[in-house]
């Protein structure tokens, strides 16, 4: 048995030594979420984080590059922005007009 469990603590001593070391962050929740998140213990939430993280940053560099090759100037977009926000207010303005 001890000579398992030391077998054990040797590999975890080896597996210490080879992790590489992280920066730390703070996250803050809610309290209603850190709740929800306690009634699963068994997650890593740190590495649920640090994915999301990663996905939210492919995202952003994605979007970047995009923007990078635009022609469009700031005004353009601005114009496009206000034509598309008007014609949904027209859209949604007549399917709930009942509702104002």
């Amino acid at each position: 048995m001890w000579k398992d469990l030391n077998s054990e603590l040797c590999v975890l001593n080896i597996l210490n030594i080879l992790e590489v070391k992280m920066p730390t962050i703070t996250l803050s929740v809610t309290e209603d979420l850190k709740r929800e998140m306690e009634e699963f213990k068994i997650i890593n939430w740190s590495e649920v984080a640090r994915e999301a993280i990663k996905e939210k940053l492919s995202e952003l560099a994605l979007f970047k590059s995009i923007v990078k090759k635009s022609k469009l100037t700031e005004k353009d977009a601005s114009s496009i922005a206000n034509k598309i926000s008007s014609s949904m207010h027209e859209k949604y303005r007549g399917k709930f007009s009942g509702l104002m």
